[in-house]
């Protein structure tokens, strides 16, 4: 419990910050416009977003397939 109350504590401070905030509001911006993130988790390998359909496996195969190359 005390763990969860810090990290909600933490949480609250960082929100409370306006310079922290503005520079979080831009970074969500930046990757919903320019990298087409919709959500967390988002995963890039080499460039390319790996959309996981159903699993984690999905990601594996994604570096397995770059280290590859």
């Amino acid at each position: 419990m005390l763990a969860r109350l810090e990290s909600t504590n933490s949480f609250d401070r960082a929100v409370a910050n306006q310079p922290y905030l503005d520079q979080l509001t831009k970074a969500t911006r930046e990757a919903r416009d320019v990298f087409s993130v919709e959500g967390t988790p988002s995963f890039f390998v080499n460039g390319m977003q790996v959309v996981l359909k159903d699993c984690f496996a999905e990601v594996d195969q994604a570096v397995d397939a770059a280290a590859h190359r």
